[in-house]
């Protein structure tokens, strides 16, 4: 072997709740062509039989049957209209909080991106038992078709997971009818570990799930990738970009959910997609730095917005560059302004820079190659020997049997040109086809015919010539067709828009204090920064420095703009709500203590005249019933004053009373899931454990309401 293969490799990982389901799907194509290749590690290659000792593990180690608590989902909906499919508009927009996206609440007058679907019911939901990772081989790395690159493949898998993942029970098996019609090769593991090993330095006990970086998918691709490289003897090389290099990050980004949607309503309505906002971008940065008069990062942002899309820097705290700063594209006529690195690398501001660099020295832009592409499809080698006679008969018959049915295949296609002509005649009600239509129809028959016959011989000459098959490839017949130019329409000019002056320039403090004035004067400049910009953690900082509260929006809020007045209105309710969490945990708190101590005032004197059935006395349970209710309570209020926090910290505020009524909802939710949980078990003549609990939590929860009520 001269050397190893380049191409392309994936790689897949997907969790199963159900673990026989993914066992059987081995066998269970019945239409498709069964496995090229099977093995399996730690279990037998019978599927029932390994369905059965996957489950005994499971069993042995306390993970069959494992549970968690249901989470709320998130799904997309419409990014011009908030709608989503079921009608419903959004809650939810997605953000990036520096280290990873996030979802927060919709704020007045944003276009949310995402819809919160809470779950069904609060009762728990089954873990995953199973793992499912497939490795997908492009066709210029593994032909399909080829036997021996299909067999050493299946081979490199197999080794690879021997080595990396010893403690699992796996079964591997490989395919190549897949509906991409790649080779790909699959591999099912028992979620539970079933011998202790260790991988990358993290060690994982037998009975452990598994987690982590053992399926975190790009961590499979990175250990696959340098076990190729480490045994060249397998013949194969990665040619997509590596796990952990730039071009590999930017090749995980998706251009956004509005490019998604363009995409399915140009798919549905038949017509091509329009260009998005950020491919925009894309295309005329890199114009612009082709541009003769972009010398520096100045000219660069002159020829920008020239082009319609303004450039500025965002991340400077007082003159000075953050953790976070970049380059920050605005299309105008838009709201959002999009970063550099959510573009991609090579639009941040330090590969932008790096191209004005290289331009100085004289030498040309680099334009990005885009979405990387699988090569050709690998050559299956041919034999130059010749032919036996045997052979050499089996060849002229293949001839004659291919020459036969393109012969009836010309038949076919005449008569059917013939029916097609017929038709289109009498469509016409009556109307004759003229001579010149009869030419053209001709022509394009007799243009379609010399094609059909240059790719006949083209086959027949390079079975003839095996390897030496001639490469050039017959010219592509396109129909002559007129096209109409059509003058596109100038576009009005947009007018320069006003200087936008916040009303509390001017205003002079009651009373005048140079303080109370420093922060009129501030918050007027914090207003005309973020004119038409989204509120964000530098402009809550900034609140904060000001101090402004109920009583500067009593005395000075009417100067502010109504959006503003209505957004820094709801940050003061939310700070008020955020005291009153506050204060109502400190009170389940101090309630809890007291009935901790009367809890076990009752212990002592329980255990002294019953030591064993003190704990089912009725006052017993009452005060544990009340002490697991101050808990809950005390764990509820954390939980809003978190979600408090977070809203104010990223800038948003929700209203007072909407969210109140959303929090009301979240527990009616809860409380009817639990009831009908309860109400959907069967009981014997007497109420079980979990009854009594829940009817004695209930009660305590209805007498702690009461009592707090008066």
């Amino acid at each position: 072997m001269s050397g190893p293969k380049r191409g392309g490799v994936a790689v897949k990982v997907l969790s199963g709740r159900t673990a026989a389901s993914l066992q059987r799907y081995r066998d269970s194509k019945e239409d498709k062509e069964p496995p090229l290749f099977m093995a399996t590690w730690h279990c037998s290659l019978d599927a029932e039989t390994q369905i059965a000792e996957w489950k005994a593990v499971r069993v042995e180690h306390g993970t069959q049957g494992a549970t968690r608590s249901p989470r709320a989902r998130y799904e997309t909906v419409d990014p011009d209209t908030g709608i989503h499919a079921s009608g419903q508009r959004g809650t939810h927009i997605k953000h990036w909080d520096g280290k990873r996206h996030r979802k927060r609440l919709a704020g007045p007058g944003e276009t949310p991106t995402h819809l919160r679907i809470e779950p069904e019911d609060a009762l728990p939901e089954k873990e995953s038992e199973a793992t499912h990772s497939i490795y997908a081989f492009g066709v210029d790395l593994v032909n399909p078709e080829n036997p021996a690159d299909v067999e050493r493949a299946f081979l490199a898998v197999k080794a690879e997971r021997d080595e990396h993942y010893p403690g699992l029970q796996e079964s591997i098996w490989a395919e190549r009818n897949g509906e991409s019609g790649l080779f790909h090769v699959h591999v099912a593991s028992n979620a539970t570990v079933y011998r202790a090993f260790e991988i990358d330095g993290v060690e994982y006990r037998a009975g452990q799930k598994m987690g982590g970086d053992m399926r975190d998918v790009h961590s499979v691709r990175a250990r696959f990738e340098q076990y190729l490289d480490a045994h060249p003897e397998y013949g194969f090389e990665q040619s997509l970009a590596r796990v952990g290099t730039r071009e590999y990050e930017a090749a995980q980004r998706r251009d956004g959910q509005h490019a998604y949607w363009e995409a399915e309503r140009a798919k549905r309505e038949g017509f091509a997609p329009k260009e998005t906002n950020q491919d925009r971008i894309r295309r005329e940065a890199y114009e612009a730095l082709s541009a003769s008069a972009v010398t520096d990062r100045d000219s660069f942002a002159a020829e920008m917005m020239n082009r319609g899309i303004s450039v500025d820097e965002a991340g400077v705290r007082r003159g000075k560059r953050g953790e976070g700063y970049d380059l920050r594209y605005k299309v105008d006529g838009t709201k959002q302004a999009v970063k550099g690195t959510t573009l991609g690398p090579e639009y941040a501001h330090d590969a932008i820079d790096a191209h004005l660099a290289r331009k100085a020295k004289g030498l040309e832009v680099e334009v990005p190659a885009g979405q990387q592409r699988v090569g050709e499809a690998a050559q299956i080698p041919l034999t130059g020997e010749h032919l036996s006679a045997e052979e050499q008969a089996e060849l002229e018959q293949l001839k004659a049997a291919v020459a036969a049915l393109a012969q009836d295949e010309r038949v076919r296609q005449d008569e059917e040109q013939q029916r097609a002509l017929q038709t289109k005649e009498r469509s016409y009600d009556g109307e004759q086809v003229t001579e010149e239509m009869r030419v053209r129809i001709a022509r394009d028959d007799a243009a379609v015919q010399a094609r059909f016959d240059a790719d006949a011989q083209a086959v027949f000459d390079s079975i003839r010539q095996g390897p030496a098959r001639n490469e050039q490839q017959p010219a592509t017949w396109v129909p002559e067709q007129s096209v109409a130019v059509v003058p596109e329409p100038a576009q009005p000019e947009k007018p320069e828009a006003a200087t936008f002056r916040s009303g509390l320039r001017g205003v002079k403090a009651k009373g005048g204090s140079d303080t109370v004035q420093q922060r009129i004067d501030g918050m007027a400049q914090l207003e005309e920064d973020y004119r038409g910009e989204l509120p964000d953690a530098e402009y809550e900082a900034r609140l904060n420095a000001f101090g402004v509260g109920p009583h500067f929006m009593r005395h000075y809020g009417e100067h502010l703009e109504p959006e503003t007045r209505r957004q820094l209105t709801w940050r003061v309710q939310a700070k008020a709500a955020s005291a009153a969490e506050r204060q109502r945990g400190q009170e389940h708190a101090e309630r809890g203590q007291r009935l901790r101590e009367q809890y076990d005032h009752l212990r002592v004197d329980g255990e002294r005249s019953d030591p064993h059935g003190w704990v089912q006395r009725q006052e017993v349970l009452k005060v544990h019933n009340r002490i697991l209710a101050s808990d809950s309570g005390i764990e509820k209020t954390n939980g809003r004053r978190k979600e408090i926090h977070g809203l104010v910290r990223d800038g948003r505020y929700e209203e007072a009373a909407r969210a109140a009524e959303r929090h009301q909802e979240q527990d009616r939710k809860t409380r009817e899931a639990m009831e009908n949980y309860s109400s959907g078990l069967d009981h014997d003549e007497e109420p079980s454990a979990s009854d009594r609990f829940s009817a004695r939590a209930k009660a305590a929860q209805e007498r702690d309401r009461d009592s707090m009520s008066r």
